[in-house]
């Protein structure tokens, strides 16, 4: 895991760069919003390479020409499977409609370099760990051994950790991916836009300031779900097999929190409400500030994460920056953001929004319980318990 410094220094990166083609019109931003994916996992990926201490064994070019070729075919399959999803199923059609071009770009793109890109990963990240990592070959036991024995082996082998692994591991690309590209269009539009309006009042900076947290925050989660690579080790090495933090997770993105909301109460929506607790434009300016704060400490845990920023799977633990003093400073500064946004309006101070708040509060307080009982099967998260002994407040909780 690397340095939360030089994580943020690589997204600021990614961003400046990427705002400036929109703006400046080198690239629509509505064709091709999605090069902040490419350019972040680049940056990281040179990180990783120049970072890289470990040995790996010595291999000549094309060693296993068939293992290559199967690896390039299999993938390319598993890579065309969100294109036709988005295409034709009517749920990505209706939830997340400006997925499609990011995956027809990255499966383009996989016809042309996939084929050298797995060359370079035998000769050059060749070793026993990660071969005994390597997806392609569970999928090709699992093959051999319906072949050998029949379907009914499907049954016992899906059983075994390693390919319910696979199992949970698709399934939760393939709702979080093109959830979080979607998220990324909209806010990559809007604040292109607003500064394209050079509408500079004070409202505007911070409405725009707040849509560009929510973009990087999705971006970071975008590639935390896409992105897996020898050469920046990240792959999934275990998925949560709880169903309950399955519902809790899920129930807090879309479109499950639609769902959701129909058998809990929803929260006040603040965007709609008008009426300050304190009407005085000190107050208004000061609440707005700290809760771009709150979402500022938000985004900074997040991107802390590196490759890891993704529910319900376990892949690196950080240690440094805010994740040395709380084991769960993402979960704080949204709830303190949410806390903040809601109650300056006098309308949310109803019997209806406060029990509201309470559970949805509460669910998120939950999903740090989930996620904390899961990883804690690992003896690097329980080392890190260990040290960073406080979830939320230190000394308190």
């Amino acid at each position: 895991m690397i340095r939360p410094w030089l994580a943020l220094t690589c997204v600021a990166l990614t961003f400046i760069v990427s705002f400036y083609l929109f703006i400046h019109e080198f690239v629509s931003v509505r064709a091709h919003f999605y090069i902040t994916l490419p350019i972040l996992i680049g940056l990281y990926t040179l990180v990783a390479v120049i970072t890289d201490r470990n040995r790996y064994v010595p291999r000549r070019w094309l060693q296993n020409p068939l293992k290559i070729l199967g690896k390039y075919l299999l993938w390319g399959a598993v890579a065309y499977w969100p294109v036709l999803l988005c295409r034709y199923h009517a749920f990505y059609a209706q939830f997340f409609p400006t997925a499609l071009p990011f995956f027809e770009a990255y499966w383009t793109v996989y016809l042309y370099a996939g084929l050298p890109y797995f060359v370079l990963v035998e000769k050059f990240r060749y070793s026993p760990a990660n071969v005994m990592a390597d997806p392609f070959l569970r999928l090709l036991a699992l093959v051999k051994r319906v072949w050998r024995v029949g379907p009914r082996a499907l049954t016992r082998l899906l059983h075994a950790r390693a390919y319910r692994h696979l199992l949970l591991m698709g399934l939760l690309r393939l709702h979080f991916t093109p959830l979080m590209v979607s998220q990324i269009y909209f806010t990559h539009v809007l604040i292109t836009q607003a500064w394209m309006e050079s509408t500079w009042n004070l409202a505007a900076v911070l409405a725009m300031l707040t849509s560009l947290v929510w973009s990087i925050d999705a971006n970071n989660a975008a590639m935390g779900y896409f992105w897996e690579s020898s050469f920046t080790k990240t792959r999934f090495k275990a998925m949560d097999p709880y169903p309950l933090h399955w519902i809790v997770t899920l129930s807090c993105y879309a479109p499950f929190v639609i769902w959701a909301s129909t058998i809990l109460p929803s929260m006040v929506d603040h965007a709609a409400c008008t009426r300050h607790v304190i009407n005085d434009q000190r107050f208004i300016v000061a609440t707005d500030l700290i809760g771009l704060i709150c979402l500022a400490g938000y985004v900074v845990s997040g991107t802390s994460l590196y490759f890891s920023t993704s529910n319900l799977c376990y892949k690196a633990i950080q240690t440094r920056g805010p994740y040395a003093i709380v084991r769960h400073p993402a979960t704080v500064c949204k709830i303190a953001f949410f806390t903040v946004v809601t109650f300056k309006f006098t309308e949310a101070y109803t019997l209806l929004n406060l029990t509201a708040y309470v559970i949805w509060m509460g669910v998120y307080v939950a999903r740090t319980y989930c996620e904390e009982r899961f990883l804690s099967e690992f003896e690097e998260y329980r080392r890190y318990r260990r040290v960073v002994r406080y979830r939320f407040v230190p000394g308190v909780w």
